[in-house]
């Protein structure tokens, strides 16, 4: 198994952060503002707040999924019967 393949198989963990100054993307040259939230890899946040600027961005603790919506039963009509 040479270097690449063991480079691929890494299980990358995202995480999602919000930015707390703005600043460019090195990498994409995106502007990000203040509130701006983005997925990044543990590995990008380090990068990203080893900045000369400061910290950038701040990791999202409360990820909160999305609540479904409550199914309603539908209401049969019911059948008259004639006599």
């Amino acid at each position: 198994m040479g270097p690449i393949e063991v480079y691929t198989q890494k299980k990358v963990a995202w995480m999602r952060v919000v930015v707390l100054q703005p600043f460019t993307d090195q990498y994409t040259s995106k502007v990000y503002t203040a509130g701006d939230e983005l997925e990044v890899t543990e590995d990008r946040l380090m990068e990203l707040n080893r900045s000369p600027l400061g910290q950038l961005v701040a990791e999202v603790k409360d990820q909160k999924a999305p609540e479904p919506k409550p199914k309603t039963a539908r209401k049969t009509a019911k059948k008259t019967t004639q006599k």
